[in-house]
């Protein structure tokens, strides 16, 4: 992507029109060696995939800002594909940094998150222009009196993803917490209903959920951030 396009985009139109190079080597990062690569992906990924495929049903065939269609799902190995993810959007001091971490993810039958991280999920609404996928993050809101909010997020349909860092809450409050997940078994099998919210996506900006015509008016205004 063309960071200075970006920058000098003037409509959302614009924003959405910026160069991108497509990259064959996924996000070019290498945060996993052959190996574990290969473990994490024999381990996690077709219960991902499964995940995913009911995610987009869902998405495509029902109607209404909550979609509350019940998963039949393996919660563990889900939970542990995203925190790879999340590992290759942060880079690889992520893993260098939580050495507990890295044990869950090379142990496919450990269980728990560490007590200082959780993660959201929400539905990547239909309507959405962009993706995302954004290292860690902070945000503030100067009008009231709320802690900063640090995280990293992944958007990409069907779902976006949230990785809260110490215990704040997630940007946007419909989000569902899905940190229970790590607490299943590995071949653990479960039916669960979670009324995950349809959030847009226009911007690269981390947390940013306004919907198309939200963002076209800041343009408008020229007040973007």
């Amino acid at each position: 992507m063309d960071i200075e396009q970006l920058l000098a985009a003037q409509t959302s139109l614009e924003m959405q029109t910026v160069s991108r190079k497509q990259e064959q080597r996924g996000i070019g990062q290498y945060t996993l060696c052959s190996q574990c690569n290969s473990d994490t992906g024999a381990w996690y990924v077709p219960s991902y995939i499964n995940w995913a495929r009911q995610g987009w049903s869902n998405v495509c065939s029902a109607s209404g800002f909550s979609l509350n269609k019940p998963f039949v799902i393996k919660p563990l190995p889900i939970v542990k594909q995203i925190i790879t993810m999340f590992a290759s959007v942060c880079g690889e001091e992520f893993f260098a940094s939580n050495d507990e971490l890295r044990r869950l993810v090379l142990n496919k039958e450990q269980t728990g998150l560490p007590n200082n991280l959780r993660i959201f999920a929400y539905y990547f609404g239909l309507s959405s222009s962009a993706f995302r996928q954004s290292g860690i993050s902070s945000t503030i809101d100067i009008d009231v009196d709320a802690p900063t909010k640090t995280f990293a997020e992944i958007a990409f349909p069907p779902f976006g993803y949230v990785l809260s860092f110490g215990g704040t809450p997630p940007p946007d409050h419909r989000m569902v917490d899905i940190t229970f997940f790590a607490q299943a078994q590995f071949c653990e099998e479960k039916t669960l209903n979670l009324p995950l919210p349809e959030l847009e996506i226009h911007t690269v900006i981390p947390g940013d959920y306004r919907n198309r015509a939200e963002v076209d008016a800041i343009f408008d205004r020229k007040q973007f951030v």
